[in-house]
């Protein structure tokens, strides 16, 4: 059986410029590996703005939707459904309350203990939204991070508890964080834009 593409993401630091935009081109390149859903969530000053929806990347957004998508810092996804059902409510990035604040996240590939995660997250009184992985993961860091109060702690250790292939861009406060399993099944790649 051939591997399907499944899923894009990118996370983009600006300083000082709107990251809206790059998201956007961004996404755009990637939309081969998604075509059901794109979203981007942006920070500025802790702030997060988002905006997700179904279809291509074209027509999620438009010059409007991306000037109220405020930050110089940011995360964009497109999705092809392997976990959870092709639905607006599992669009991402996916936002999750983390205490005083939020984040926000997109992934690629597939957490092979998803149903133990989930049920383990409901027996501590999570809430959830849809039905992916995605925020099962988004919830898993969150409780984390509610117990060690320091972000890249708390990716770590979730990231121990996590059992499959993926690659993350999360946004929180005014930095954005990449990671993806210790395996490197999926890709992620880190670039540098002169002046970010």
């Amino acid at each position: 059986m051939p591997l399907k593409e499944a899923c894009g993401v990118v996370g983009i630091s600006l300083p000082h410029r709107g990251v809206a935009p790059y998201l956007y081109l961004g996404l755009r390149a990637l939309q081969h590996r998604g075509q059901e859903s794109a979203g981007i969530s942006t920070s500025s000053h802790g702030q997060l703005y988002h905006r997700r929806g179904m279809g291509l990347v074209h027509e999620v957004f438009d010059q409007d939707a991306l000037t109220t998508l405020r930050g110089s810092t940011g995360i964009g996804h497109v999705r092809y459904s392997t976990t959870g059902t092709s639905s607006l409510e599992n669009a991402q990035p996916v936002s999750v309350n983390v205490g005083e604040g939020e984040l926000a996240l997109g992934h690629n590939g597939d957490l092979v203990n998803f149903s133990r995660l989930k049920r383990r997250l409901l027996g501590l009184g999570v809430e959830f939204l849809g039905s992916s992985d995605t925020e099962a993961m988004g919830q898993l860091i969150a409780v984390e991070f509610s117990r060690t109060r320091d972000m890249s702690t708390a990716i770590r250790r979730a990231m121990g508890e996590m059992s499959g292939g993926y690659a993350v861009t999360l946004v929180h406060g005014n930095r954005v964080y990449g990671f993806r399993d210790p395996q490197g099944i999926r890709p992620l790649s880190l670039g540098t834009l002169k002046d970010g």
